[in-house]
């Protein structure tokens, strides 16, 4: 068996559920830039979280303005009280300290804008000091599926792919951990759910952040 190193871990649907904050920040910003409600797909999360919101705006607002002022309107409705809407799963502190205690590296490598990471983290008590690194769409322009973001929080880590974990609670998780040469976890307990993650073949799937600490 090969000894664990590292775990890079997503971000919403993995670690926090930010569910109903996402949800929340999309619906100010159709009413209240837009003019009319949020599309009734959206209130579904899995199909809020791996499009960029630019792409997201370009697709399901095509006409209504310009997609960099409109994600620009998303990011202020999130930073300006949407976030609030954002829980930690159940057991996420003990999980990291427990990590720790094991000699692990534990990082963050999400798709999600910086500034929106760092109102998550105020909020809910988190500290970028709780991990070795977090890689936030403002470090790659290529995002999961794609490896380069898991990649780059290998490096920044000093992680070896072999003896390092991605978990992620989607499908372009799963693929953008394998791309980058790591064993991989899907999250189960996340939006998309357990059905979609095994049709991408993760090395195991989890429950709960406790079958996170099993596996690795």
């Amino acid at each position: 068996m090969i000894e664990t190193k590292g775990v890079l871990f997503d971000l919403d649907g993995t670690l926090i559920d930010s569910r109903q904050a996402i949800i929340e920040a999309y619906r100010r910003t159709f009413e209240q830039e837009i003019g009319r409600p949020l599309p009734a797909p959206l209130e579904d999360a899995s199909n809020l979280m791996a499009p960029r919101p630019p792409e997201l705006f370009a697709e399901w607002a095509p006409g209504d303005g310009d997609p960099l002022e409109l994600e620009r309107a998303y990011g202020a409705h999130y930073e300006s009280g949407a976030y609030r809407f954002c829980i930690t799963y159940p057991g996420l502190r003990q999980m990291l300290v427990t990590l720790k205690g094991r000699g692990i590296v534990v990082g963050i490598v999400t798709n999600k804008r910086r500034s929106r990471v760092d109102a998550d983290f105020e909020f809910l008590g988190l500290s970028e000091s709780d991990f070795a690194t977090v890689v936030t769409a403002d470090d790659s322009v290529e995002r999961k599926p794609h490896p380069r973001p898991v990649e780059i929080g290998l490096d920044r880590a000093g992680l070896d792919p072999v003896s390092s974990w991605y978990v992620g609670d989607g499908p372009h998780d799963v693929e953008a951990g394998f791309a980058a040469g790591t064993r991989t976890i899907g999250a189960g307990y996340g939006y998309y759910g357990a059905e979609r993650l095994r049709v991408v073949s993760p090395t195991t799937i989890a429950r709960s952040l406790t079958d996170i600490l099993a596996a690795v």
